[in-house]
């Protein structure tokens, strides 16, 4: 679905959203994309914007569940596991895209130790933190638009640097 910004919209300039874009484009699997994406993320909750677009294209964050953003979908964490054993990824790969619902734990653990685990002080951004823009970013090239591939080297170069 094309992005369409209200006239009346906060709208933040962020030249990191042409990297996103032509990444997600090349589809381009290197780790750079998700550390841009939730760069972006933050930055538009931070700043409480909804819009943020770039010299060359234009983006949206949308809930993560329940509202534009697509219906949720689930993964058995079982079967995902198994790929660590066939060396597909590795347990930290298979630890950070899990996520535990609280509701079900007191099936076996105590409420001491369900609360013992909830906080994360050895991380750099508890998770509890990180899950209020875990919304999807959608992203579109500027309408009319014209890529000038040296632009676009300058804004990928760019925005990976300030992410490492």
């Amino acid at each position: 679905m094309p992005i369409k910004i209200p006239p009346n919209a906060l709208v933040i300039r962020d030249r990191r959203l042409s990297a996103i874009k032509i990444l997600s484009e090349l589809t381009k699997p290197d780790g750079q994309l998700d550390t841009l994406k939730s760069a972006v993320k933050k930055t538009l909750v931070d700043k409480k914007a909804v819009f943020v677009e770039s010299d060359l294209a234009i983006g949206q964050l949308r809930a993560a569940a329940g509202g534009t953003g697509g219906e949720r979908k689930f993964v058995d964490p079982t079967k995902l596991h198994g790929l660590i054993k066939k060396g597909r990824i590795t347990l930290e790969q298979f630890l950070s895209v899990l996520c535990v619902r609280t509701s079900l734990l007191p099936k076996i653990l105590s409420g001491d130790e369900i609360a013992q685990l909830a906080e994360s002080p050895d991380e750099k951004e508890p998770r509890a933190q990180q899950a209020e823009y875990v919304g999807a970013l959608y992203t579109d090239f500027k309408p009319d638009l014209r890529i000038d591939l040296d632009e676009v080297m300058d804004s990928i170069s760019q925005a990976v640097a300030k992410a490492a």
